[in-house]
């Protein structure tokens, strides 16, 4: 769809918006404002869909939806404005985005902008919020107390605030990777392990068909050494594979220990990686599987 029809799809959702204020027309916005460039105010649609989703919502469009509002929110700088008084107008730049106690974060695009509260015609000082993509301001308004008859605004407050990090739930990442790497290893020597006992087991049983005790030793007969060779070869093979299958365990022991460590001690769930090893008649077959 081009920018035209993009445009004439926003000037359509906004007349409905102004009419009815809903999680269908505010999911709808996002989409359209995302595709437009309109990134803050995609975001801020977003945000009020996702605090009002209807239990009867279709589930792939909220999936959707919350993919949308992830995928936006990399984009803009978000500000928590708390202000110490209920019921004041809330100002970013010249917008009026809510009453105190807001719902939620405010989303603007990245540049500089001015946060400030009203109460009965009286102003806070106004903030200063340098944002950033992807970064969350904490700002703390206070509100002069009593009106003046002729209540005038105080100066800016020049002074930019920090970002504030957002708690951040625990990430199960590096723990999870430890775990496929161990798990991987530890599938890896289960099945050089069963190799290598497969291979061992009948070059034994090649040498001991050839019905000589001595059938590979010194002074062997010509019509042997093709045979012995082949059979030397494969118990070769077979011992590197069983080195290589304790080198596994050992890489899987130092994982597990490492995954140990990086899981996040404050989950109230614990998880658990289980390699499975299936014997079928033409192979063998390893999976992993994780069990939260």
């Amino acid at each position: 769809m081009n920018a035209k029809r993009w445009e004439e799809a926003r000037r359509l959702l906004l007349d409905l918006w102004t009419r009815s204020q809903t999680y269908d027309v505010a999911s709808d916005l996002m989409f359209v404002e995302y595709h437009l460039g309109n990134y803050a105010a995609a975001a801020n649609y977003g945000q009020f869909a996702s605090r009002n989703v209807p239990p009867v919502a279709d589930a792939d469009d909220t999936v959707r939806l919350k993919k949308g509002l992830e995928e936006v929110k990399k984009r803009v700088g978000a500000i928590s404005v708390s202000v110490d008084r209920p019921g004041a107008e809330v100002h970013v730049d010249s917008a009026v985005v809510g009453t105190s106690p807001l719902p939620s974060d405010v989303y603007v695009d990245v540049g500089p902008h001015r946060v400030r509260a009203v109460l009965e015609g009286v102003d806070s000082p106004e903030v200063r919020v340098d944002a950033l993509a992807g970064e969350t301001y904490k700002v703390e308004l206070a509100l002069p107390q009593g009106a003046s008859e002729n209540p005038q605004p105080p100066a800016l407050q020049t002074t930019s605030v920090a970002p504030g990090r957002p708690e951040r739930a625990p990430s199960y990442a590096p723990a999870i990777v430890a775990a496929s790497v161990g798990g991987v290893a530890l599938v890896g020597g289960i099945v050089a392990l069963v190799v290598s006992s497969n291979q061992r087991a009948n070059a034994e049983d090649r040498l001991a068909a050839l019905d000589d005790p001595n059938a590979c030793g010194a002074g062997m007969s010509a019509n042997n050494a093709a045979a012995c060779d082949d059979i030397a070869s494969q118990a070769d093979s077979s011992h590197t594979l069983r080195t290589l299958s304790f080198v596994g365990f050992g890489t899987a022991l130092a994982a597990g220990a490492l995954t140990y460590v990086l899981w996040p001690k404050s989950a109230s769930r614990t998880a658990r990686l289980e390699p499975k090893v299936d014997v079928a008649h033409h192979g063998f077959f390893a999976a992993l599987g994780y069990h939260f």
